[in-house]
Parts: C-alpha cells; sequence; structure tokens
C-alpha cells in the first residue's frame, strides 16, 4: 500500500473503493501494491469475500498454494462463489482428489455452474476410478453447454469397451472444435482396432498436426514396421526437435511441435493410398511388433530371488529388472536343457511364433481369404487387447444366479456370497445364449463366464489377476494354432503375456513422484515404492493393465 494508505483508512475509504485500488494494481501488474489494497479492504471488516478470492490468487500466482487455499476459504465464507471454483480447482492440481471434488459439489450445490464444474466432476470421478459417476456429471457438463465433456465421455466408453459410443463422443469433441489432438489420436486407436488403416493414418496425421506426441511416437513405430526407414526417421526426428526445447506446454506430451508446416506438408506425400500401413491380420506386420516388444528379452540372472520354481504361467512372476531369469523361464522348450544367462529367449519366442504363423499361411494361403477365416484376425484380437465385439459376461464375485425375463430381453442377476455386498444385473442383448451350466439357481465363481461370446482379457485381469489373465492370454492363442494342427511350446507365448502384463496404472501417488493416472512400468512401480518407502513417504498405489502388442511397441519406444 502507499505510504498514506493508513491515512486513507482513517479517512473512512470503503471496502468498495479500496478494492477498486487493488483491481487497477492488479491490471497494471504491481501485484504487492495490489495486495496491500487487497488486504486495507478486508480490515475494513465489510468485504464480499471477492477481495479474498483475489488474495488467494495472488497467493497462487506466487506460488503459496497453502495462503491461497486459506483466502479461497475465506472467500467461501464470506459466500463467493468463484472463491470455491478457485479452491476446487487448487485441490485439484495439488492432487487432492477428495478435497476437489467435495469442493466441485459445493460449487454446483450454489447454483452458477455453467458446465465447466459439472465436467471437472466427471473427470475427478474418473481418476478415482467411478466411471458411472463420471459418466453422470459428464452428461451434466454436456446437456449445459461444456465442449470438453464429450471427449471425457469419449474416453469413458473405450475404457469401458464400447467402441462404437466411444467414437461417436470423440467425434462430437472434434466437431466441436474443442480436441488438442488427443481426440484424434483416439480415434486412430479406435480406427486401428476395427482394422481401418485408411482411418489410423488419417486421424495420426491430424493428431499430430495439432501437436499430439504420442500421434508422432506411433507414427514413426508404424513406419518402422512396414518398413520405411525414411519416413521413421523423419518422424523421430520430429519427435526430438520438439521435446528438445519448443513449447512442451502440458505434463501428458501434449504441446505445439514446433514443425507443424513440415508436418502437414510431409503428411501430403504420405497418404494411406500410397502407403496404408500395416494390416492388422498381416503376418510381417505381427512378427516385426513381437521383435519389437519381446526380441530383445533375455535370460539376465539365473535366480532372481522371488520364491517358487519354474511351472506353468509362472514366467510372469519373475522379478528380474530387467529380462527374465533362468529359474522362472525353466528348460529350453526344445532340448529340456537348463537355460544359461544371456540366453536370447527372446529372439527364439519370435521365430517360434513366426514360425507358427508361417504353417497357418502354408496351409490356408494369405490366411484371409478361404479356410482359416478367423484365425490370424483372433491372433491380433488377443495380441493387441482388442474387446470382442460379441463380448461374453463374466461373473464379477462369486454367488447365486437368476434369470429373469423382460419382454424380449432377459437378464442375468448375481446375489453375491457376501452378504454387504450389493446385487449385480446383466442385462442381455437380443439373441445372446447363456454359457453352458448357467441356469436359474447355479452358483457361480468369479470370472465364471455367464454367456456365450469370447473373453476379454482386460475383464479377466480386473477380476482375477495376473496370474489367471497369462494363462488365458497363453490358452486363447494355443486354442488357435491347436485347432489348425500347429505346435508351439507354451514358454514362447508366455514371454509375450509376460511383457504385456508388465505395467501397472497409478490410482494414487500419495507423496511418489509418479502421476495419479499414469501408466508405468512394473519396475518402475516397485522401484519408486522402494524409495518412497525408505525415504519415509507414503508410496503409491495402483492396479495392473495390460496393453496391446502396438501400444506396448510404443510405450518401449517412448522410454528408450
Amino acid at each position: 500500500m502507499p505510504k498514506n494508505g493508513m491515512e486513507l483508512i482513517t479517512a473512512e475509504w470503503t471496502a468498495y473503493q479500496l478494492t477498486w485500488q487493488g483491481i487497477w494494481a492488479d491490471r497494471f501488474g504491481n501485484l504487492p501494491e495490489a495486495e496491500d489494497w487487497y488486504l486495507a479492504a478486508v480490515a475494513t471488516g465489510s468485504s464480499d469475500g471477492y477481495q479474498e478470492y483475489s488474495l488467494g490468487w495472488i497467493a497462487e500466482r506466487g506460488n503459496q498454494p497453502q495462503d491461497a487455499a486459506n483466502w479461497y476459504r475465506k472467500g467461501i465464507e464470506a459466500g463467493h462463489y468463484n472463491s470455491v471454483v478457485a479452491l476446487a480447482q487448487l485441490e485439484k492440481d495439488q492432487r487432492d482428489w477428495d478435497e476437489a471434488i467435495k469442493w466441485f459439489l459445493t460449487a454446483i450445490a450454489m447454483g452458477k455452474s455453467d458446465g465447466c464444474e459439472e465436467g471437472w466432476l466427471g473427470w475427478l470421478l474418473n481418476m478415482v476410478d467411478q466411471p458411472d459417476g463420471a459418466r453422470y456429471w459428464y452428461l451434466k457438463a454436456a446437456e449445459l453447454g461444456d465442449k470438453s465433456s464429450f471427449a471425457g465421455l469419449g474416453y469413458l466408453a473405450r475404457d469401458a469397451g464400447d467402441l462404437t459410443i466411444a467414437k461417436k463422443w470423440f467425434l462430437e469433441a472434434v466437431s466441436k472444435g474443442v480436441s488438442d489432438g488427443s481426440e484424434e489420436f483416439a480415434l486412430a486407436l479406435i480406427a486401428d482396432k476395427v482394422f481401418q488403416p485408411d482411418a489410423v493414418i488419417k486421424w495420426l496425421l491430424d493428431s499430430a498436426r495439432l501437436g499430439n506426441f504420442d500421434a508422432v511416437l506411433e507414427l514413426a513405430v508404424r513406419a518402422s514396421m512396414v518398413g520405411n526407414s525414411k519416413e521413421a526417421e523423419f518422424w523421430q526426428r520430429t519427435l526430438l526437435l520438439a521435446t528438445a526445447g519448443t513449447g512442451v506446454d502440458s505434463p501428458n506430451g501434449v504441446g505445439k511441435l514446433p514443425n507443424e508446416e513440415i508436418i502437414t506438408q510431409r503428411a501430403q506425400s504420405w497418404r494411406p493410398s500410397q502407403n496404408p500401413g500395416p494390416q492388422p491380420p498381416d503376418y510381417r506386420y505381427l512378427i516385426r511388433l513381437l521383435e519389437e516388444v519381446i526380441g530383445p528379452v533375455t535370460v539376465t540372472v539365473a535366480d532372481c530371488g522371488m520364491m517358487g520354481a519354474a511351472c506353468p504361467g509362472c514366467r510372469n512372476t519373475c522379478r528380474a529388472a530387467t529380462g527374465i531369469c533362468a529359474k522362472h523361464y525353466g528348460g529350453d522348450p526344445t532340448t529340456g536343457d537348463a537355460v544359461k544367462v544371456g540366453a536370447t529367449v527372446g529372439a527364439d519366442a519370435v521365430q517360434a511364433i513366426s514360425d507358427a504363423v508361417a504353417q497357418l499361411l502354408e496351409l490356408y494361403g494369405t490366411g484371409t481369404g478361404t479356410g482359416n477365416g478367423e484365425a490370424l484376425p483372433r491372433i491380433v484380437e488377443i495380441l493387441e487387447v482388442c474387446t470382442p465385439p460379441n463380448e461374453a459376461i463374466l461373473a464379477e464375485c462369486a454367488g447365486s444366479i437368476a434369470i429373469v425375463h423382460d419382454g424380449e430381453r432377459s437378464a442375468i442377476v448375481l446375489n453375491p456370497e457376501k452378504a454387504d455386498a450389493e446385487t449385480i444385473t446383466y442385462r442381455l442383448n437380443p439373441g445372446t445364449n447363456l454359457a453352458a451350466g448357467i441356469e436359474d439357481g447355479a452358483q457361480v465363481n468369479a470370472g465364471t463366464q455367464l454367456s456365450e461370446g469370447q473373453v476379454d482379457a482386460k475383464k479377466v485381469l480386473r477380476i482375477l489377476g495376473l496370474g489367471h489373465t497369462a494363462r488365458f492370454l497363453v490358452n486363447e492363442l494355443q486354442s488357435v494354432f491347436k485347432s489348425h494342427g500347429v505346435a508351439i511350446a507354451d514358454q514362447h507365448l508366455e514371454l509375450a503375456a509376460r511383457q504385456m502384463l508388465q505395467w501397472v496404472k497409478v490410482i494414487d501417488n500419495r507423496e511418489s513422484r509418479m502421476p495419479r493416472g499414469a501408466i508405468v512400468s512394473l519396475q518402475t512401480f516397485r522401484k519408486e515404492g522402494r524409495n518412497a518407502t525408505v525415504s519415509g513417504l507414503r508410496a503409491a498405489t495402483g492396479r495392473p493393465v495390460i496393453l496391446g502388442i502396438t501400444r506396448l511397441a510404443i510405450e518401449l519406444f517412448a522410454n528408450s
């Protein structure tokens, strides 16, 4: 405050007059003077909350979050709406999700929100793994005109495996002009899962032009996979230039690429009609990806120290920092002899899978025409962790079954064994049949298949865990090979499953350095957990996730 500030107060300047002095000082960038005027306004005892809100905003800009929170709370005591929203945003930025949710709910209850607060509430509930609540608030936000909520609805539908609905919401977000490239990238991944290579490249190029780093990574990997070293080098160089200094302005890797014009020009010379990219059912595409994700795996140590002998499916439990230990790998699939440290088991697995797929091609021509029809596409579905179009329903927990008929549609009602657990209802689509043995009164275990169809590996992981999922992947792949008379050792397929399951999503970062919602390798997650514990900090919590081989190749490429 100017030297005569106290005289002005004794001259009975009103809070209104003092506040305007603060506003003008703020507008001219003189924050210390603005702070003095706002403090003087508060000292009059007749502030209306705006002054406290402004002091909070000054403290936040000065990197003083605790002081900012205190001022925002004082503004809230005066009934100031913007103080509620500001505190909610501050708690969100500080990653205190529970407090952020509380204050966004408070803001909405005041009846002045315009959809933005509902959208943030949807985002927060998704971060704490409450998809139903997130969907409710995203829809509310969309009704109120919040355009960014369309993307949130798209991600929820994608995570639930409903690609048709996900595509609808992402297209809506793009059409509203609120996309930053992330939505185009999501559309590219959806197109990839339904085998639309032209659409994949189109959306990846659109995403790259908007500055999405993941899209550039994907383009680099895909160019490498089809043997186009010139294009791969271009996209890798683009990524290096972008991360070297100009314009990376957000932690999720989305920023302004420095050579957008160059990307646009290069995109015109690499259209799908000239270079359509890999076709998912193509044997060569599969092998190149496997070379990337399991080819480098070697036996790095004799014993990782994890208890347990070599056994079917236990390779996923090996805790070697890199590669796999000799004990968990077991004997050589060909000779039965013990493998030695340095053995190139990953390259052996790639060769074995390549030979097995080649046998399918020899038996049935190209593998996409007459004959096997679905063999290679099914292998792709499994390795890419695609949500099956005819997905089977799995029991979430143990309990008893009741079949309910309601007009043309039927439903499966699962009554859990646990007395305090809620009943779960699964509605059947028309034409969907019950799985064998599923009838009124049947007793089921967690993970029991309730309807006909193909099982989604992501559901197996969520319900039954890593070990069952690794065994499920191997069994599904073997069912394809064996049904066509092709033999391959489980160990080779288990290495692929191991690589696909070595990932964790951070649920609560607590006091670790990993951001909440990030997907990190299992080794990184364990290492950060140990470091936090040694430092006396609270370690993060997370849940395992499974990555398809294309996404896995991108993650490995990004961290190489």
